[in-house]
């Protein structure tokens, strides 16, 4: 679904594919810079801030994976090439890298290891 515009002038918005906000809903643009509610800005940076905590808990190789793959929009193929491996070490790495990432993430929100 393409990027909605609602009838008020600067409202905009996103289908999740590119910048913008992926939830959804509707962003005021003031000038080029999207301005987003103090509470929103907040959930961000705490939302930031635990998905950062707990990379930091993923073995580095299965992390250096999970950065090119998922905040890189590198392909199996790039990433293989940027990493000296085969496509399916990536492939291992980054479900390897996923499930540690879920339960450190898991264990970072809640204190402890939840199943």
């Amino acid at each position: 679904m393409p990027a909605l515009s609602c009838s008020a002038p600067g409202w905009t918005r996103n289908d999740g594919r590119g910048g913008g906000p992926r939830s959804g809903t509707p962003t005021y643009r003031t000038g080029r810079t999207a301005r987003r509610e103090p509470d929103e800005e907040a959930v961000l940076s705490w939302q930031r801030s635990l998905v950062h905590g707990a990379l930091l808990k993923v073995p580095p190789r299965q992390r250096a994976v999970l950065v090119l793959r998922y905040f890189e929009d590198l392909s199996v193929a790039q990433t293989a090439a940027v990493m000296g491996c085969t496509e399916g070490t990536v492939k291992s790495q980054a479900a390897r890298g996923l499930d540690n990432l879920r339960t450190a993430m898991s264990t970072t929100a809640t204190g402890r290891v939840t199943s």
